[in-house]
């Protein structure tokens, strides 16, 4: 399949979101996947690099005739995205590249799947000062973002009840966010020797979590 990613932040940022685009990313082109990937670039150009499309970013501070210099090439990067046909859109940010996101599904008429990350209830004292307005902030922009959907995507039961609540109308669905398993339980890093030596955990040693689960298996 061709699959484009829109996300508002991408490599070389570092963050949750970007890791787990990054993950996603590589583990649909393991299995054989043309992936590209569509943000907001860090500076007002745009441009084009290892199958990512970079957006030139217009900060609310430049003045009119600034902000019409990005336009066409905006255009440009959507026709290019069109012509390549992708079979499906991924979104993973509610917010710039949204729109973008359903542009593109739209005019190739494919679905549009969105993995909401952010349970911005969570987050209501960066929205509001007032509690409650907050929540009914978080409440309507994510009712509105995922209902425009065709499918949700979110890592637990617990985010699934939330969006119920919210009214959301759309099949969502848990898939957990994605790690690279090897990284931890390979011997190619030594990661878990590492973690072990730091913090002076002995070889034989188990945690205290895999204690109390080989204890429930042993009693049952």
């Amino acid at each position: 399949m061709r699959i484009l990613i829109t996300t508002d932040t991408f490599a070389p940022v570092i963050n949750g979101v970007v890791t787990s685009v990054k993950n996603l990313k590589s583990g649909l082109e393991a299995e054989g996947h043309d992936v590209r990937i569509l943000t907001l670039s860090n500076r007002i150009c745009s441009y084009s690099l290892d199958k990512v499309w970079y957006i030139g970013y217009i900060s609310a501070d430049l003045v009119y005739p600034q902000a019409r210099v990005g336009i066409p090439a905006l255009f440009r990067i959507i026709r290019e995205i069109i012509a390549w046909k992708p079979d499906v859109v991924h979104s993973q940010s509610e917010m710039s590249t949204m729109w973008l996101a359903r542009i593109i599904a739209r005019r190739c008429s494919v679905p549009l799947i969105h993995t909401y990350h952010t349970v911005y209830e969570d987050y209501t004292h960066y929205l509001s000062l007032n509690r409650v307005i907050g929540l009914k902030m978080a409440e309507m922009v994510s009712r509105s973002v995922l209902n425009k959907t065709n499918a949700v995507i979110v890592p637990t039961e617990k985010v699934i009840e939330i969006l119920l609540r919210y009214g959301v109308n759309k099949p969502v669905f848990i898939v957990p966010t994605g790690i690279h398993p090897e990284y931890y339980h390979g011997e190619k890093h030594g990661v878990r020797e590492k973690l072990r030596e730091k913090f002076g955990i002995q070889p034989e040693e188990i945690s205290r979590s895999e204690e109390r689960r080989v204890g429930k298996e042993c009693r049952s």
